[in-house]
């Protein structure tokens, strides 16, 4: 007949009938187990004649009968994470170097006595040998190795977590960037501080038709807009007071993400025609200018970048210059124009939405939506390296994406070959525009490309406009 013996770690064993009274260890855990000399044989004898035997835990005598198998309940599978570690015995102590194979419980601490090899019999030892090994010494718990590749899980994904916001900080994420505008105030731009206003140049360059042109700038290094350079053009003859309009005229030709100096005093072009027709005329810097931009370094493309933005895109710029206009008593407070081509343009209009002082405005082939525009640079991973808030930028800077606060009268003007600025843009922003201020003028010639459309068509039809606008 045989003995049903279960371990405390759930393992069942069924031992022969002379293993009564010994002690052998389980082959599950290695735990040292005593069978008591005690039960029944064939279903039969018992601790007392006739009684029925109560079953015991440890070692319960059985048959293959079918009323012992309902007394005897069926061993479970062996668990791989119970609830709390199975508690040691006092009768049964664990061999140390069993208790050594786990070392995340408290009662591994415990001085555990090892019996000897001798103390106990081992009937599964040549069975069990081959497949023995460490993994398998002990009862798995929660807090045993099994868990181990949960907890490098989750220090996993902690790691990446990590890496994944130094990826953000050091692409140029974390806090979303504040626009570089306010709501409109009464005069100039909130937060805006005004430099020392420069002295007026001394005008003894003759150009064109008796305009005198002379240079000077602002002297406030380190602030926005505080080192803004002017080119001034003063029209022919003898002027009272408030009696001269302004054109402010920003230079062309920047990537929309930094500005220009004025390098080139003798370049007049777009300028002089105005100063001809009887305006006081400014030409002005942009923050951000770089005088060899093809050769340019990272370093002096960031910080280009740095000031463009700082200097709100050359609005800022624009506003300096028109407060160093109104130093001169000639000039009408309520005749101040902007006007600029290509990039010049696009400062144009955005000087236009942002300051209200400007009382109209004129943009030829203008880069409206500067998002658009600069779209193939938001995916390339090396310029988000320089220009790391270039997507925001991008559309904080774009005149589309305040269009609803330009509302001064408006003068647009494009070829319909235009390679460089599409005209179907432009078209589309006047009539945004137009939506709410009925005052935009959109004029389209059908040749003449980005430039010569504008020298050639474009400014003398512009100053037939202002001619209108100021009667």
């Amino acid at each position: 007949m045989t003995i049903f013996v279960r371990c405390n770690c759930g393992r069942g064993l069924n031992l022969a009938d002379d293993l009564r009274g010994k002690r052998i260890k389980c082959p599950e855990c290695s735990a040292i187990l005593t069978v008591k000399d005690e039960g029944t044989t064939g279903g039969s004898s018992a601790p007392g004649a006739g009684s029925k035997s109560t079953p015991n835990p440890s070692a319960t005598a059985g048959s293959t009968s079918t009323t012992e198998r309902a007394a005897s309940p069926k061993p479970p599978a062996i668990p791989t994470a119970p609830k709390s570690p199975p508690k040691p015995r006092t009768s049964r102590p664990e061999p140390k170097a069993a208790a050594r194979k786990s070392s995340t419980r408290a009662s591994d601490n415990l001085d555990w006595i090892e019996p000897e090899p001798e103390d106990y019999d081992d009937p599964f030892a040549p069975a069990m040998a081959p497949q023995r090994s460490t993994a398998r010494s002990r009862p798995r718990t929660k807090s045993s190795v099994p868990w181990l590749p949960i907890f490098g899980g989750l220090g996993g994904i902690a790691f990446v977590a990590v890496i994944v916001v130094l990826a953000i900080k050091f692409l140029g994420g974390g806090a979303t960037p504040e626009s570089a505008f306010g709501p409109a105030t009464a005069i100039g731009l909130p937060g805006a501080s005004t430099p020392p206003i420069p002295s007026k140049p001394a005008l003894n360059q003759q150009v064109g038709n008796g305009v005198m042109t002379g240079l000077t700038s602002f002297q406030s290094p380190g602030s926005p807009g505080g080192s803004t350079q002017l080119q001034v053009y003063m029209p022919p003859g003898n002027h009272a007071q408030r009696s001269l309009g302004c054109i402010l005229v920003a230079p062309a030709g920047t990537n929309l993400l930094m500005g220009n100096m004025i390098d080139d005093s003798s370049y007049h072009d777009e300028t002089l025609p105005y100063a001809e027709a009887g305006f006081l005329t400014i030409k002005y810097s942009i923050d951000g200018g770089i005088a060899d931009v093809d050769n340019a370094n990272d370093a002096q493309m960031v910080d280009a970048y740095r000031q463009f933005r700082d200097a709100r895109y050359g609005v800022t710029n624009t506003s300096r210059a028109i407060d160093f206009a109104l130093s001169y008593a000639e000039v009408d407070p309520n005749r101040i124009y902007v006007a600029g081509h290509s990039s010049a343009g696009t400062l144009a209009l955005l000087a236009a939405e942002h300051d209200p002082r400007v009382k109209g405005c004129i943009a030829y082939a203008p880069c409206a939506d500067v998002e658009s525009f600069h779209a193939d640079l938001h995916s390339d991973f090396f310029v988000r390296q320089v220009f790391r808030d270039i997507k925001f930028v991008s559309k904080d800077s774009s005149p589309t994406t305040y269009q609803s606060r330009l509302n001064c009268p408006v003068f647009l003007f494009q070829a319909a070959d235009d390679s460089v600025v599409s005209v179907t843009e432009t078209r589309q922003f006047a009539e945004q525009v137009r939506a709410h201020n009925p005052q935009v003028e959109y004029a389209e010639v059908p040749s003449g490309e980005h430039y010569d459309s504008m020298i050639q068509q474009g400014i003398p039809r512009a100053v037939l406009w202002l001619m209108k606008l100021t009667r």
